[in-house]
C-alpha cells in the first residue's frame, strides 16, 4: 500500500499520470486481496483521475471501491459528488446509502446525506443528518452549513446565525454564506 499511498501527494504536485501509474501498480500487489485496502487504493486511483480531469475513471474507480468494501465512506462521498454534478440525486443517495447500510461512519457520509436532504426539500431530514455529521466531528464545515440553513428555514435566528458565523470563517469569500448571515 505504500506505492499507492504516495499517489496522492505525487497527484497534488500535479504529476498525475505518475500519480496514476503509482496507484495503478499498487492494485496488483498480493496485499490487495485484503477487502479493505484494495477499497482504499480504488479510492486513490479515483482520486488521481479526478484530480486529472477524468471523471468517467474516477467514478469506476470510486464505484469499484465500494464494491471491494462498502464501508469505504470517502468513495462513497466521492461518488455521490459525480453523480451530483451528473444532476443524478437519486444515484448519489444510492451511493451514500451503500456505505451508511454497510455501517460506514462517517461526518463526510452524514453531511452528504444532509446535503441531499436539503436538496430534495427535507429541513427535518437534513438537520438530523447535520446533526449526526457533528456528533462524529464538531468542526465539519458542510454539516454546520446545512444546520444553518436550516435553522433560517424553521425561524430560528439565533442558532443559524451562529452556525452561519463559524461557516464563514472557514469560508470568508462564499457569497452565499454572506447572504444567509444577511438575511
Amino acid at each position: 500500500t505504500g506505492v499507492q499511498t504516495c499517489a496522492l501527494p505525487i497527484s497534488a504536485e500535479g504529476m498525475h499520470a505518475d500519480a496514476m501509474a503509482g496507484a495503478t501498480k499498487a492494485l496488483s500487489l498480493p496485499a490487495m486481496s485484503d477487502a479493505k485496502r484494495r477499497a482504499h487504493a480504488q479510492y486513490a486511483v479515483g482520486h488521481v483521475a479526478l484530480a486529472a480531469g477524468k471523471r468517467d475513471e474516477a467514478q469506476r474507480a470510486f464505484d469499484q471501491a465500494l464494491q471491494a468494501d462498502a464501508r469505504q465512506a470517502a468513495a462513497a462521498v466521492a461518488l455521490a459528488g459525480l453523480w451530483q454534478e451528473r444532476h443524478e440525486p437519486e444515484k448519489a443517495l444510492g451511493a451514500l446509502m451503500v456505505a451508511k447500510a454497510a455501517g460506514a461512519e462517517s461526518a463526510a457520509l452524514e453531511a452528504a446525506l444532509a446535503v441531499h436532504a436539503w436538496t430534495q426539500g427535507d429541513v427535518a431530514l437534513a438537520q438530523s443528518r447535520a446533526t449526526d455529521a457533528l456528533r462524529i466531528d464538531p468542526s465539519n464545515v458542510d454539516a454546520k452549513q446545512v444546520l444553518g440553513w436550516a435553522f433560517l428555514a424553521q425561524q430560528r435566528w439565533g442558532d443559524a446565525a451562529q452556525r452561519l458565523d463559524e461557516v464563514a470563517a472557514a469560508h470568508p469569500k462564499d457569497a452565499d454564506i454572506q447572504a444567509a448571515l444577511g438575511y
